[in-house]
């Protein structure tokens, strides 16, 4: 929330040339602060810009009906906006979308994201 109020269905948030200086580790209640010393440095493309990118897509909650196809297309509409707001880049990298704190079926997950990636062309 504090970038912008709560994402509607049909919206994602894209960051472009953001540096990363410290390193984390853990995940949801875990999370915690690991070092400075691992992104120091950081890749800059010929006019000094960086060539990270974050795209931001929040994935439900269980307990929903994961399986419903009114949720399965949120999911795989949501992927899918965020994936395709930066043509440029060809790979992605989730993580466990929505499956840590937020309890959703890996299996599912993956495989929305699998769907959405290649409509997207990555």
């Amino acid at each position: 929330m504090l970038l912008c109020e709560r994402m509607l269905d049909n919206e994602a948030l894209a960051f472009k040339g953001f540096r990363k200086y410290y390193s984390i580790k853990g995940y949801g209640d875990k999370l915690a602060y690991d070092s400075e010393e691992t992104y120091v440095k950081y890749e800059e493309d010929k006019d000094g810009s960086c060539l990270d990118y974050i795209i931001a897509i929040d994935a439900l909650k269980k307990p929903n009906p994961q399986y419903s196809r009114e949720l399965i297309l949120r999911e795989l509409n949501k992927a899918y906006i965020g994936f395709q707001m930066f043509p440029e880049v060809l790979s992605i990298a989730t993580g466990n979308w929505g499956c840590g704190a937020f309890g959703g079926d890996f299996q599912l997950k993956f495989l929305l994201q699998w769907i959405a990636a290649s409509l997207a062309g990555k």
